[in-house]
């Protein structure tokens, strides 16, 4: 059991450790088999788990009420510059 389980561990950390590596080999093999769905279909995947939906710092300000708070002066220093 603890052969086993010290190779789980090993085999985990391993994984861990190249995972980018093995899932550029899996990218390419798609590509190698001419299966483009299939490698747009997986690019889509990884991609979309990396976006956030929402800007998190906008010209050095974090949250969402200090960005509202920015903008705001920002275009009513914009709008009040022009004298009618």
């Amino acid at each position: 059991m603890r052969r086993t389980s010290a190779a789980f561990k090993l085999a985990l950390h391993y994984c861990k450790a190249n995972e980018e590596q093995m899932q550029a080999d899996a990218h390419a093999n798609s590509l190698y088999t001419n299966d483009c769905k299939k490698f747009w279909n997986k690019i889509r995947k990884e991609s979309s788990n990396k976006v956030t939906k929402f800007a998190t710092c906008v010209n050095g300000a974090t949250g969402s009420v200090d960005i509202a708070d920015t903008r705001k002066t920002h275009f009513e220093h914009l709008y009040s510059s022009v004298s009618s």
